[in-house]
């Protein structure tokens, strides 16, 4: 489960599994 730091908040919460790729 690694997330952007920029969208760490949106991205965990919708794309949490894609959040590689929310970057």
């Amino acid at each position: 489960m690694t997330v952007c730091l920029h969208h760490g908040e949106t991205v965990k919460k919708e794309r949490r599994m894609a959040g590689i790729l929310a970057c």
